[in-house]
């Protein structure tokens, strides 16, 4: 027997943070996973440094787990390899 679809109600909208305030999630993340700022882990990752990581170590899972962030940190899109790049 499944069990019914229940959304849960909620009494304040969904807050979305600020550009601003996503890059100090970010910068948070990334000095506590990989120990540098989110500004040098965004130039890493732009520069392809990161490219082809895998979650096989801790520094792996914490890479991907900082580029799952970027989005929050600044306005981004998907380019055609799947990358996360500024718009």
């Amino acid at each position: 027997m499944a069990l019914p679809k229940h959304e849960p109600e909620r009494s304040e909208p969904l807050y979305e943070p600020t550009y601003e305030e996503g890059m100090t999630i970010l910068d948070g993340y990334t000095r506590r996973m990989l120990g540098i700022s989110a500004d040098e882990f965004l130039r890493r990752y732009d520069a392809g440094e990161y490219l082809g990581i895998g979650e096989d170590d801790a520094v792996g899972r914490g890479v991907v787990r900082c580029e799952m962030l970027i989005p929050v940190a600044r306005p981004s899109r998907l380019d055609e390899r799947g990358r996360i790049v500024p718009i």
